[in-house]
């Protein structure tokens, strides 16, 4: 297997989590510990997906299997986030298709979908399309016209 995306061997780049049961935090010290480890959670969530999220294999399931946690347990934890998981990642994906597509280079949208992180170039369009109100195309075309305004 070649290269990942990360530029290893395809291993998903991650923190080394604690591994301590929601039981073991109340008997050691019951809510703040747990707390605390909530807090720690949401941030190996967060720094998970920023080394991640180009890796289209990169899902919910890889965030809860580095993190040695149920899925389950992660949803409850970012219960109270303004988007889900899947959302936050498809998020910083879209993030960084739009910033490949202001780029130079004038990338052709299969290669901004495969370097976003993205399985294919029909799924960024369609999730593009739904958070922005435009294809990419036309963002891109959007973009050069407001550039070349300003010039």
């Amino acid at each position: 297997m070649g290269a990942g995306p990360n530029g290893g061997d395809g291993q998903v780049m991650s923190i080394a989590p604690e591994r301590v049961s929601h039981s073991e935090q109340v008997s050691r010290g019951g809510v703040s510990d747990l707390r605390t480890s909530e807090r720690y959670l949401r941030a190996a969530v967060t720094d998970l997906i920023e080394r991640n999220f180009r890796d289209p294999d990169f899902s919910v399931e890889v965030v809860a299997r580095h993190l040695h946690v149920s899925r389950r347990h992660l949803y409850r934890v970012l219960a109270g986030s303004p988007t889900s998981l899947a959302e936050m990642i498809a998020d910083r994906r879209l993030e960084w298709a739009r910033r490949l597509l202001t780029g130079p280079g004038n990338l052709k949208l299969e290669a901004v979908a495969h370097a976003s992180g993205f399985a294919s170039t029909a799924t960024m369009r369609n999730r593009f399309r739904a958070k922005y109100g435009l294809t990419p195309d036309e963002f891109r075309r959007a973009a050069m016209a407001a550039d070349a305004e300003a010039s």
